[in-house]
């Protein structure tokens, strides 16, 4: 009955040293895709404050074409953002369509 209970307690211990090697594990991985993850949202928000950069370098070209050429160019660049919402649009719609 003795060694019963010893073979228990042991069995007992081997499987708490277990859980507790894979909760380190465990705990090690969380810190490790947190950094990660801190990166890829460094990277989000730098790409975010570019885009925003571009935008505003955009608007100031928009409100201050100097030239004819600069003008025309301006309106291509309009119209060319036009008509890929307009395709976009199209593409959105006709998956709506199909879906019913």
């Amino acid at each position: 009955m003795a060694k019963k209970r010893k073979k228990e307690i042991d069995l007992l211990l081997e499987n708490f040293v277990l859980l507790q090697k894979t909760l380190t594990d465990i705990s090690l991985s969380l810190k490790e895709l947190e950094k990660k993850f801190s990166k890829f949202l460094e990277v989000i928000e730098k790409a975010a404050e570019e885009k925003l950069e571009k935008k505003e370098v955009k608007k100031e070209k928009i409100e201050k074409p100097e030239s004819l050429a600069e003008k025309i160019d301006l309106l291509i660049e309009q119209n060319k953002a036009m008509a890929e919402g307009i395709i976009l649009l199209e593409r959105f719609l006709k998956e709506r369509l199909e879906e019913k």
